[in-house]
């Protein structure tokens, strides 16, 4: 099978979950006996981000389109998918974001279509609105109008696309609900690599090290840690070490000794070698959090909040530990709670969740049955014509 896979992001560079879960989907369809050829194509602007950002929510204000949906739409990002379309005959087209839900009607019409959705878009904005500073609270009313324009851009294209693989259960059965029609399917994330297995600290009896592996410049990694280190570390009475790693991870200032900062590492076998217990504080945001997978893919429990663990296949037991809200924290990991998660092992069938082998027949049937379909149909491929965005 041919698949054009245009994507919110490159999965070659980006480090966040969004480029991890992309990686991961990428070795599930390269699996035989799908063994797909993958074209994966992604925007790309010579404008800084934040200009890009003030160029779409301006945009916004004149557009049927959102301003996440614009952020994305340019002429060069149209252009390389063109180019595409005329070089290969694909047998299907995979859009990796719901963001680029947009170029669904610009895209040759006899060619299947599946959307990958790592979020609700709209859920994830609304919560980017609830964090704004004081200062920006006066563009408000501008932003809910974008808001409520996303809601119906997103309802909107899901049902015209018709069939949508989702990396959360909450949000497949949201859309499910309110999208009646549409064809679902739950695809957590998975990864392209074995998994490492845990490595034992050699010191019995020592104070288990905690981990916190994050994209800290993705905004709610970075509420995640304001609240670990204002609301849980001030209150605690043991003297623990938290380790943080990631993207971004360098520029952490803490004036509290327990907080260790190792920036970004290559290897994520030595991240999970250093840790008896990963930390995931999320307390916004929208859906999964796939460090929190990939941790437990690994065989290294995990202490998170029940928001960290929405929208996955797991929940509370061997190798996890779910405490919500600051106090809970703090009596969980001045108590004995701490030392006994960190001896507990991931059990295999927890593990075998995040594989690829694990959901790729699923995943290829569902691929499938959106090829059959559009042959049945008998829809030819005419050249694809690019509107200009509204």
């Amino acid at each position: 099978m041919r698949i054009l896979l245009p994507s919110i992001v490159d999965p070659r560079q980006h480090r966040g979950g969004a480029g991890t879960a992309t990686r991961g989907l990428l070795a599930l369809l390269g699996r035989p006996p799908l063994a797909a050829e993958v074209d994966v194509v992604v925007p790309s602007s010579p404008l800084p981000h934040r200009l890009r950002q003030l160029i779409a929510l301006t945009r916004a204000s004149f557009s049927a389109w959102p301003s996440k949906a614009l952020f994305l739409d340019s002429w060069r990002f149209r252009r390389a998918i063109a180019r595409m379309v005329a070089m290969r005959r694909y047998d299907l087209v995979l859009i990796n974001g719901g963001d680029l839900l947009w170029m669904l009607p610009q895209l040759p019409s006899g060619v299947p279509k599946v959307l990958y959705a790592h979020n609700i878009e709209r859920d994830l904005f609304a919560a980017q609105l609830e964090g704004l500073p004081a200062l920006l609270r006066r563009g408000r009313g501008r932003l809910r109008r974008d808001l409520d324009k996303l809601a119906t851009y997103e309802l909107h294209g899901m049902r015209a696309i018709g069939r949508v693989l989702f990396i959360s259960t909450a949000d497949e059965a949201r859309i499910r609900e309110e999208a009646g029609g549409v064809q679902t399917l739950h695809l957590p994330p998975v990864f392209d690599y074995e998994p490492r297995g845990r490595v034992r600290r050699r010191r019995l009896g020592a104070t288990p090290a905690l981990g916190f592996l994050a994209n800290f410049t993705w905004w709610p990694n970075r509420a995640a840690l304001r609240w670990l280190l204002q609301h849980v570390l001030p209150s605690l009475t043991r003297d623990l070490r938290v380790h943080l790693f990631g993207a971004g991870s360098a520029g952490v200032e803490s004036s509290d000794p327990r907080v260790v900062v190792h920036g970004f590492v290559d290897d994520i076998a030595e991240v999970f070698a250093r840790c008896d217990v990963m930390l995931c504080p999320i307390v916004s945001g929208a859906g999964v959090n796939v460090k929190f997978a990939e941790a437990l893919y690994n065989g290294v429990p995990v202490l998170a909040t029940p928001f960290a663990a929405r929208g996955l296949p797991v929940s509370a037991g061997a190798g996890i530990a779910l405490a919500d809200g600051a106090e809970e924290w703090v009596r969980f990991l001045d108590g004995e709670g701490l030392e006994r998660l960190a001896a507990e092992e991931v059990p295999a069938k927890t593990v075998r969740a995040f594989a690829p082998a694990t959901h790729a027949p699923a995943v290829h049937a569902f691929l499938r049955a959106a090829v059959a379909e559009a042959r049945d149909a008998g829809h030819d491929c005419p050249e694809v014509r690019w509107a200009r965005s509204p």
